[in-house]
């Protein structure tokens, strides 16, 4: 089964990074699991 993976933009990534105190991979990964959900991938890294 295909997958479509949502549109993950270079500055949702550095943001999310940065207001989770991440690194921009885990940052683009927590994006891909929550469909490009900014406030929820940022969520999930600071619950973590």
């Amino acid at each position: 089964m295909c997958r479509v993976l949502p549109e993950i933009l270079k500055e949702d990534i550095t943001m999310v990074a940065a207001q989770a105190n991440v690194s921009e991979e885990k940052a683009k990964e927590a994006l891909v699991a929550t469909n490009g959900d900014i406030a929820e991938a940022i969520i999930r890294l600071s619950s973590s």
